[in-house]
């Protein structure tokens, strides 16, 4: 009787755990998420009020953003260009998880550095935030800024 019960708790257990792996193992990491795809921005809010139209122009509605898997940033410059002189894709710095993959550090080819807290990450969105502080037309203008990307 005890080699019984020994048998079914093993087996029991055995079960168990695999299940339980195969729940973890089906979960992407945030890099699988981020690199996955393509994004497009597709809002910006400052303090909840949407400025969309402000932050970008036309020509920029259809670029999208390529977060390589190396570290580099792509854009693809969609098929409205700003400029005819514009290439259809450039590289334009680099990205890194910090904070336990809270938080996304952008640095520009220039060396300008930007760090966004990572407020949603899903296969089909991204969400960030950061202190927002300028002067615009003269105008000091400060808040919680949120770029919302969907993926392509």
């Amino acid at each position: 009787m005890k080699t019984i019960f020994r048998s079914i708790l093993f087996v029991s257990i055995a079960a168990l755990l695999a299940v339980s792996c195969k729940d973890e193992d089906a979960k992407p990491s945030n890099t699988e998420l981020l690199t996955a795809k393509s994004w497009t921005v597709t809002s910006f809010t400052l303090s909840g009020q949407d400025l969309t139209e402000y932050f970008s122009e036309e020509c920029e509605n259809d670029d999208s953003t390529k977060f390589g898997k190396d570290g580099k940033l792509t854009i693809d410059n969609g098929s409205v260009k700003c400029y005819s002189s514009e290439p259809q894709t450039e590289e334009n710095g680099t990205w890194v998880f910090e904070s336990n993959e809270t938080k996304l550090k952008f640095t520009s080819d220039s060396g300008d550095v930007e760090s966004y807290d990572i407020d949603e990450l899903t296969a089909t969105t991204l969400k960030v935030s950061s202190t927002f502080s300028d002067t615009l037309n003269g105008v000091a203008v400060s808040g919680k800024l949120v770029i919302t990307f969907t993926s392509k």
